[in-house]
């Protein structure tokens, strides 16, 4: 598997986990974004596995990637203001989200380690996984326990 691959995926899941974190602050907001999520990124999945002659595959590649990264930015200003705007008199899950992007963060790094022979791989991973399980976790035990 390339890089090029690798950033691809990567990015398919960063966004992916983005429309699910929004999830927290509007069902709307998060719904709309995942089906625009959904419909551009089946449209050119499509377009660079079946529409690829002539070396078309690296334009649907880019723009994918450009698509994405604008999604990306919108959807992160929108949770950044609304997380400001939620205020410190409630209880909010800053830090357990804060743990799981960092164990996201890691687990990439470690999948992307794998290809370019950095050292160490299997420590990105692990760290990262032990992250994303503890944030999930804590999460859905704080759920839990106001109820």
């Amino acid at each position: 598997m390339s890089i090029e691959n690798i950033l691809l995926f990567g990015s398919l899941l960063t966004l992916l986990i983005v429309v699910i974190l929004s999830f927290m602050y509007s069902k709307r907001f998060a719904l709309i974004n995942g089906a625009i999520f959904i419909t551009y990124v089946s449209y050119m999945l499509y377009g660079m596995f079946y529409q690829n002659q002539e070396g078309a595959t690296l334009v649907w590649w880019f723009y994918l990637i450009v698509f994405m990264g604008i999604q990306l930015l919108i959807m992160l200003t929108y949770i950044i203001t609304n997380w400001i705007q939620k205020g410190k008199n409630q209880k909010s899950n800053s830090l357990k989200i804060v743990v799981l992007l960092i164990g996201y963060l890691a687990s990439f790094w470690g999948l992307l380690s794998f290809t370019s022979h950095y050292p160490y791989p299997w420590v990105s991973l692990t760290i990262g996984s032990i992250l994303i399980g503890f944030a999930i976790g804590w999460l859905i035990y704080d759920r839990n326990s106001r109820i």
